[in-house]
């Protein structure tokens, strides 16, 4: 005979997953092993991580049209790639020559090897 089945909350699994739990903490609420949630419920956790974020794209993305600035920085940055660079180039001109040259990262500190270049 074979072994009976654990009854699974389908709907439940499918929310636990929209909210951003791992498989393993989904395991574990729902006193399930992991290798049972992957095999028979892996397609809802796909399914609830989903839904979850979109749901959350959506809120953020009405908070940025209503002029949330953050929201609006924070999805150009994920959505369209756009990103702060936190380094500066320091050109020092004489004469119309360029005399020295030095590059400072986010640190404040020149890079290793860049302490600065009379050029």
């Amino acid at each position: 005979m074979p072994p009976k089945k654990i009854p699974i909350d389908e709907d439940r699994i499918r929310q636990l997953a929209s909210l951003g739990l791992t498989i393993e903490n989904i395991a574990h609420i729902e006193k399930i092993s992991v290798r049972t949630i992957m095999r028979r419920c892996g397609n809802l956790v796909k399914e609830g991580k989903s839904s979850g974020k979109s749901a959350l794209l959506v809120k953020m993305y009405n908070a940025a049209m209503q002029g949330n600035i953050t929201a609006s920085i924070f999805l150009l940055k994920t959505i369209h790639g756009l990103s702060e660079r936190n380094e500066a180039e320091v050109l020092i001109a004489h004469a119309d020559k360029i005399v020295y040259k030095a590059k400072w990262g986010s640190s404040g500190e020149p890079p290793e090897g860049q302490e600065g270049d009379n050029a």
